[in-house]
């Protein structure tokens, strides 16, 4: 009876921590879509922003630094746009078909990685984007003008940056705190129906030498 209960208690945290697993899951996707949207977002004035008609010729250096800027800033974007949504469509996949916690740790490690690396191509895509705006108004305005527009750009800019930065140290920790165990605690009977095999190359294979075991 001891053996019993020890084995069912076993067997709760396992799927207790499967949930939580789950709702990590879960929130990585809505972050990669969230980015998602932001990406296309911000790839749309980009494109738009590289429509504009400049001045004149005598403004070559500005016209090619503004088409430049607004080419990476709608580069970077289109790139965090296909992560975003390539993350979403196949982590669930990853993580719902395999066994056990395994499945679910290699795909939020994965989400966990490309979230970095979303971060970056997001800056890059804002960097690029303010130059292509400042690039813009040279090109189109007096210097004197251009400057004071431009002044303001960067003022703005900075007060995103400031307050950006204060939001993610309220609300991000440095390190994220996985939910999955340090070993399995349950035999996974899966692999002994199975004979082990992968299901993703061979198929389930049934091994008769399980009713031997029980």
């Amino acid at each position: 009876m001891l053996q019993a209960n020890k084995t069912r208690v076993v067997a709760d945290l396992a799927c207790e921590t499967l949930e939580i697993r789950h709702l990590e899951l879960r929130y990585w996707i809505d972050v990669f879509k969230r980015f998602g949207v932001l990406a296309a977002f911000l790839g749309g004035f980009a494109s738009s922003v590289s429509l504009i008609h400049t001045r004149g010729q005598d403004t070559k250096s500005a016209n090619l630094l503004f088409v430049l800027a607004a080419g990476g800033a709608m580069g970077f974007n289109l790139v965090l746009l296909v992560v975003s949504v390539l993350c979403s469509l196949f982590g669930p996949g990853k993580a719902l078909t395999g066994r056990g916690d395994e499945s679910y740790t290699v795909a939020i490690g994965i989400m966990e990685r490309m979230y970095r690396h979303c971060l970056v191509l997001f800056r890059l895509g804002l960097l690029c984007y303010l130059a292509a705006s400042i690039f813009a108004v040279f090109s189109m305005f007096p210097f004197l003008s251009a400057t004071m527009v431009s002044g303001v750009f960067l003022s703005f800019a900075y007060l995103l940056a400031l307050r950006s930065a204060q939001l993610r140290a309220k609300f991000v920790p440095q390190n994220f705190s996985s939910g999955s165990l340090k070993a399995s605690p349950v035999r996974d009977i899966g692999a002994e129906l199975t004979g082990r095999e992968d299901p993703s190359l061979g198929g389930f294979v049934f091994d008769a030498s399980f009713g031997k075991r029980i």
